[in-house]
């Protein structure tokens, strides 16, 4: 019987290990650093990582170029399907976003990767919505709009 539960001990520890090791280690995620012109000259880098249930992240650092204006921002929720990534994320309190009264303000990113380079191919769209809209945590929704190609720089969706 010790042997057993010994053995039994041992399979959930190592089923653990495996599990925990599958989480930290996203088959799905997106990167990139791309310049595009939409109402502004924009950029941005960001690595989104879509762990499904066990909690996404990431980062992304985005500039207005044509207001001087930047910020750098944890993302909230990723999703990703196929060659299309999406990350939402909360504008965080610093002094570009404050300057111009958009803190807090909930932002959802898509991109598209269409191959490399991804310069007039890849493309980029955000959607926004006050705060406390929930928007930043739904990232499993088309966004409405048109995208703006990639002029400068490559983005990558990784999937399974």
């Amino acid at each position: 019987m010790r042997k057993i539960l010994i053995g039994l001990t041992t399979l959930a520890a190592f089923a653990a290990f495996a599990a925990q090791a599958a989480a930290d280690d996203p088959q799905q995620h997106a990167t990139g650093g791309v310049h595009w012109t939409g109402a502004a000259s924009e950029k941005a880098s960001f690595n989104a990582h879509d762990y499904g249930a066990t909690g996404d992240r990431g980062q992304i650092h985005y500039e207005n170029l044509s207001i001087g204006m930047s910020y750098t921002a944890d993302i909230t929720c990723a999703d990703v399907d196929g060659n299309v990534a999406r990350f939402g994320y909360i504008i965080p309190n610093q002094p570009g976003p404050a300057a111009i009264g958009i803190v807090g303000v909930e932002v959802v990113f898509e991109v598209t990767d269409n191959g490399s380079p991804g310069r007039g191919k890849d493309t980029v769209r955000y959607w926004f919505a006050g705060p406390g809209s929930g928007l930043a945590g739904t990232c499993d929704v088309s966004l409405p709009g048109s995208a703006n190609l990639v002029t400068k720089g490559n983005l990558v969706v990784h999937s399974d």
